[in-house]
């Protein structure tokens, strides 16, 4: 018997379908707060009964899901400390962590340069709450297949925490500390490196909900820790100016190894958008353009460079679960 639902017309269930599956989770929650990137990625509270009343209603309705919402992707990148001493005359890392959040996932791994990914936990065994272990240890595909090639719309956020450090004061006496955190620009085997370490993300995770025909529209925003307005309101202002032309070239490799990390991202099939998030944003966009044209033009990575550096591996003493609907890493 055919449902009286079903008799309604399809234009008032796709707005019924609005109410029960639409989101508005942002992957940046407060641009004016220093420790935004510390908070984790709001949960989804919807009550998705809908998808299991009958075959049509859940087809129409994970349409609306998937087709309708902007979903969220939060990514942290951590590994570089200017401190005191030698590591400070050093002033970059050959090791980042990357720690991505989506609705679907919490994961994490590290990433050296000339070693390649691992993905790794911060769980404590003792600590270890209540999950659902994925036997054989495949990653399923979340969401599943069948419903990748509806999403229209991601938006990205990811934050540059290499230079925030407790021990590291960019603007003493007045001045500014040279924030370079790369050995030499001129060095192309840096800038690939630099260049690779969210390939293992995009390559082992996102890639398959971009390798359909109609790909959605990705929004990425840049939020890089030093120019972080919130913890250092005056380092733009005291840069930006007449006559600091030396340090606004420091502030400048800081935004343009950003953009080298992130290029990979841009490389997706479909569009993107890409915004540096901070008030001087539109002062700093040509160096955004600049960096992004070298990237396209002077550097690329084939298909076999691009699959093995997108092989991450899993320790064997970890193992992947399921919490609360989320895949995450936990000690084996």
């Amino acid at each position: 018997m055919t449902s009286p639902f079903l008799n309604i017309p399809l234009e008032i269930r796709n707005q019924i379908y609005e109410y029960l599956t639409l989101f508005h989770i942002s992957p940046v929650s407060n641009p004016t707060n220093g420790a935004d990137y510390l908070a984790k990625l709001g949960a989804l509270s919807l009550d998705l009964s809908v998808l299991r009343v009958n075959r049509q209603i859940h087809d129409e309705a994970s349409s609306v899901l998937y087709s309708q919402n902007t979903f969220p992707i939060k990514i942290r990148i951590t590994g570089c400390d200017l401190g005191v001493g030698e590591s400070a005359s050093i002033g970059w890392s050959d090791h980042f962590t990357v720690r991505y959040q989506t609705l679907w996932e919490d994961a994490q791994y590290y990433y050296i340069i000339g070693k390649g990914a691992c993905f790794y936990t911060d769980i404590h065994p003792k600590s270890l709450p209540p999950v659902t272990r994925i036997a054989g240890g495949r990653i399923p595909q979340i969401p599943s297949p069948q419903y990748r090639h509806l999403i229209r719309s991601i938006k990205l956020a990811i934050y540059d925490m290499r230079l925030i450090s407790d021990s590291y004061d960019p603007m003493p006496n007045d001045g500014i500390n040279d924030p370079h955190i790369s050995p030499t620009e001129e060095s192309c085997g840096w800038r690939m490196s630099v260049m690779s370490v969210l390939i293992p993300f995009v390559q082992g995770r996102l890639r398959g909900i971009f390798s359909h025909g109609d790909t959605p529209q990705l929004e990425i925003h840049m939020r890089p820790g030093l120019l972080d307005p919130a913890r250092y309101p005056d380092i733009l202002s005291k840069t930006l100016v007449k006559g600091r032309e030396d340090a606004l070239g420091s502030v400048a490799s800081v935004l343009k190894e950003l953009v080298y990390i992130v290029w990979p991202l841009t490389r997706l099939p479909g569009g993107f958008k890409l915004e540096f998030a901070h008030p001087e944003a539109k002062r700093l966009k040509d160096i955004t353009a600049k960096a992004l044209r070298e990237c396209n033009e002077g550097h690329e990575f084939n298909n076999e460079q691009e699959e093995e550096l997108g092989a991450i591996q899993l320790p064997g003493s970890c193992a992947w679960a399921v919490l609360r609907g989320k895949l995450i890493v936990v000690p084996s």
